[in-house]
């Protein structure tokens, strides 16, 4: 206050001029001086970091949003991915499963087939020995067939139970063939 009072002063004595004010103003402390101007600063200095702070925290907001949201996306496709995929394995399986049961039944059948080829086989391998067997006497062979030609004059009857004895019975030939080779 007293250096207030001395500017007053001056400034009323006008002896000194203008000079002797400026020098008294210029003579006051700093504090005194600056205290308006400083205290103006700190709140713009405040206010900056303030909205520092807010953008920080506004970008943190977004950048967790566009990070859950990418996540949801990601999510949901996964999920839409998953169940496509499900219902392809399921067709499939039921696909595998169509085609199981139709070799099961294809290998049934070729195997009922293959017993019956092995009881044919069977057959024609016992005629085969019986045919590789040595003609007896008196018995003549055209093809497949064996032939007991008699010189014994006989009944039809008496004929037939001759041939029935021999395992055999009578035949009536057709081809010429056979009955000249016989």
């Amino acid at each position: 206050m007293e250096q207030s009072e001395e500017i007053y002063a001056n400034v009323d004595r006008k002896s000194c001029g203008q000079d002797t004010v400026n020098r008294s103003i210029d003579k006051q402390p700093e504090s005194q001086n600056t205290e308006p101007d400083s205290s103006g600063k700190r709140s713009s200095r405040v206010a900056a970091v303030c909205l520092g702070l807010l953008c920080v925290l506004l970008a943190g907001i977004i950048g967790l949003y566009v990070h859950y949201d990418g996540v949801t996306k990601s999510f949901l496709a996964y999920k839409t991915n998953s169940s496509a995929e499900r219902d392809q394995l399921l067709t499939s399986y039921n696909t595998l499963t169509n085609e199981r049961d139709q070799l099961q039944t294809s290998y049934n059948n070729l195997t009922k087939e293959r017993d019956q080829l092995q009881t044919e086989r069977e057959i024609l391998n016992r005629r085969l020995t019986n045919l590789k067997q040595t003609c007896p006497e008196g018995w003549q062979k055209f093809e497949s067939s064996w032939y007991f030609l008699s010189t014994e004059t006989k009944t039809w009857n008496e004929s037939r139970e001759d041939c029935l004895e021999r395992g055999a019975d009578l035949v009536i030939i057709n081809s010429y063939m056979e009955q000249v080779l016989a």
